[in-house]
């Protein structure tokens, strides 16, 4: 039981803030190429690459967790100048004829498939997220730096991502909807979109009216397409992943503390409730990978392993609920969470976060990053607790 929350918060906002720090650090050191541009993430445990293709998803998600540390935790600038370095590898090299980014590159940021230790990836992705985290990128970027052609650039990626959101069928086939027809598109899709324009939102004052009608969209088709009336939770599929379905929710409730509908903050902060009480394991804490939403047999056998960014997730959605509901009970689930999280997830000896844990929190493996762990959801969560923290202990005092 949490009796002094405020003195709990503070000091729960500074260990966010030193995690982000230090992490930062290591990516600007480690993971970022200074020579060639971008940032390669295929890092062992002391940082050393072992492969040095780079992921186009990750020039803008690495641009986003440089950029907003810099303009939200501290004015370093050796993290503005790797924001810096990632945009102008982005808007040298990963652009596609047709205006898509490429999601695979060498080292010189040649378009290529990648190596098969990576899981041969293609040079382009067929979805919009390499384009939705360059809008992330961009957006903070202009933030802390008002330029022009930063703020140009990010206009053109969000067109191409707002085209390929209405056009879902042309990243795979290069086919373009009838005119009106708005077909069902991924909820990983929806995610990005939410948290991506969001960003933007905020970068841009002038755009928040487009942002918010665009906003107010992706959550209809949430709730149209994902959202279960017979489990009351969203769920994708039989076998599905808490930890996205978490991300959904949680952008879902800032967006019902932005526009102050309580109603949306109320309905969501049930649903991430729901996912912890699905997701989490009672026996080893943790939020499992994968779970059957309908306990039947079938599984997956990586299902049980505890990977870093759900459980980022859960943290923020947790604090998020009882911010916006005050039920003390989401605070106490979010106190659990974040000592399991701490407990296991952080390498003392080397810097950084493991990402693979199996059940009882032991590491699959000791690497710092590959084709999907890097800067990223790791920082996002620490500035949006952060960031959270800080509002709520000022409209608190």
């Amino acid at each position: 039981m949490i009796y002094d929350i405020k003195a709990y918060l503070r000091g729960i906002k500074d260990a966010y803030r030193e995690e982000a720090q230090g992490g930062l650090d290591f990516w600007a050191e480690k993971g970022m190429d200074w020579e060639k541009g971008g940032i390669v993430t295929y890092l062992d445990r002391k940082g050393d690459w072992y492969l040095d293709e780079k992921q186009g998803w990750f020039t803008g998600r690495a641009m986003y967790s440089f950029a907003k540390g810099y303009n939200d935790i501290c004015k370093r600038g050796r993290w503005l100048d790797a924001a810096i370095n990632l945009y102008d590898f982005l808007a040298a090299r990963q652009f596609a004829p047709d205006g898509r980014l490429y999601y695979n590159m060498s080292r010189e940021g040649a378009p290529c498939p990648s190596n098969p230790i990576a899981g041969q990836y293609p040079a382009i992705q067929a979805s919009l997220h390499s384009e939705s985290f360059a809008v992330m990128g961009l957006s903070e970027l202009y933030r802390a730096t008002g330029r022009q052609d930063v703020k140009d650039t990010l206009l053109k990626v969000f067109e191409t991502q707002q085209f390929l959101y209405r056009n879902p069928e042309y990243a795979t086939s290069g086919q373009k909807n009838a005119a009106g027809a708005q077909p069902k598109v991924p909820l990983a899709w929806l995610m990005s979109l939410l948290c991506s324009v969001q960003t933007m939102r905020e970068a841009l004052p002038e755009m928040a009216d487009r942002c918010s009608t665009l906003i107010a969209e992706y959550i209809s088709e949430v709730f149209k397409y994902y959202y279960s009336e017979e489990l009351k939770t969203l769920i994708e599929g039989e076998i599905d992943c808490p930890g996205h379905n978490m991300e959904v929710a949680w952008f879902m409730l800032a967006e019902g503390l932005y526009t102050k509908d309580q109603a949306l903050v109320n309905r969501c902060a049930g649903i991430v409730e729901d996912i912890y009480n699905y997701g989490w394991d009672k026996e080893y804490g943790g939020l499992y990978l994968l779970v059957n939403m309908y306990n039947r047999p079938a599984f997956s056998v990586t299902g049980q392993f505890k990977y870093w960014w759900p459980n980022n997730e859960l943290e923020i959605g947790l604090l998020y609920a009882y911010i916006g509901t005050q039920n003390p009970a989401f605070l106490e689930k979010y106190r659990k969470a974040h000592e399991w999280v701490f407990a296991h997830f952080p390498d003392r000896d080397y810097g950084e976060w493991f990402g693979y844990l199996n059940r009882d929190g032991s590491p699959i493996s000791t690497n710092k990053g590959d084709n999907q762990k890097g800067p990223y959801h790791l920082y996002r969560s620490f500035y949006a607790m952060h960031n959270a923290i800080a509002a709520y202990l000022n409209n608190n005092s």
